[in-house]
């Protein structure tokens, strides 16, 4: 009976222990098992808005992309690992292992205004400084005028250049030239004759744009047109043929019409000169 008492007395001062330690731990917060260590992550806006958060991450977890902040002038480029910004952090695989701080990077932007004088609207491009831009990768247009290039200036006296480097914000205006058309009748057949006529010299202007037209009339029951330019063919469309001088060296030059009725080609010949 003695030893059957001591042995209840010894569980009874276990329990006690066992007590006394889960209050110990409770007060001085030492651990009660494996603990994961959590980092902070900040963020650098760099004069950018909004700034996020910082946020707690635990070591080994990945960080919540935050909104792109915006910059007046500037385009974000992306959050980077350190000041200088040439590690780009990538918030798919990146791990956090330490506290740490990402820097947004940003690039200088200014913007190209195109002042189409009543053409069609381009909206502004917005491009980074310094970058080279192609200009034609910006046209206009507008009826019964042909588009005669970006100007740097309102006058339109100083035209640009097909490819510019942007340093400031620019204004650029569109120089229209009215097209010139000369039409010419195609007609018969007349005593299976065909003509092709025009009145005074046909001149067309490279820089004018000029254009001319071939119209046909009273044209029937052919088996086939056909259009040559300096004696090479260019198609056998039944709507008319269409000559740009732009197409052309400077000097005399032809356009020939051939129709074939029943078999049989007739021709006709034009003469026209192209200047400058």
């Amino acid at each position: 009976m003695r030893r059957k008492a001591w042995f209840f007395k010894d569980r009874t001062v276990l329990g006690i222990l066992g007590v006394m330690l889960v209050f110990i731990t409770l007060a001085t917060g030492c651990p009660t098992g494996e603990e994961t260590t959590a980092y902070t992550v900040t963020f650098d806006v760099d004069g950018g808005s909004p700034a996020p958060a910082s946020q707690s991450v635990a070591s080994g977890g990945k960080v919540t992309k935050p909104t792109d902040p915006t910059k007046a002038g500037y385009t974000f480029d992306g959050w980077y690992k350190e000041a200088a910004k040439t590690n780009l952090w990538n918030f798919d695989t990146d791990v956090v292992t330490a506290n740490m701080t990402l820097y947004a990077k940003w690039t200088e932007t200014v913007t190209i205004t195109f002042n189409t004088n009543g053409g069609s609207a381009i909206a502004p491009a917005v491009v980074a400084k310094g970058s080279s831009v192609s200009l034609s990768e910006y046209q206009t247009t507008m009826a019964d005028y042909t588009f005669g290039g970006w100007h740097t200036n309102e006058a339109l006296t100083t035209p640009a250049n097909s490819s510019m480097t942007i340093t400031t914000n620019i204004t650029l205006y569109a120089k229209w030239i009215e097209s010139k058309t000369f039409t010419v009748t195609f007609s018969g057949f007349a005593d299976e004759q065909i003509d092709l006529s025009h009145e005074g010299e046909l001149t067309l202007s490279k820089s004018n744009y000029d254009n001319l037209t071939v119209s046909l009339s009273g044209v029937k029951n052919y088996d086939s047109i056909m259009w040559y330019e300096d004696g090479s063919y260019r198609g056998n469309s039944d709507e008319g043929h269409f000559v740009y001088a732009s197409s052309f060296s400077l000097g005399p030059h032809t356009l020939s019409a051939v129709v074939v009725k029943d078999g049989v080609p007739y021709s006709k010949t034009l003469t026209f000169q192209v200047s400058k």
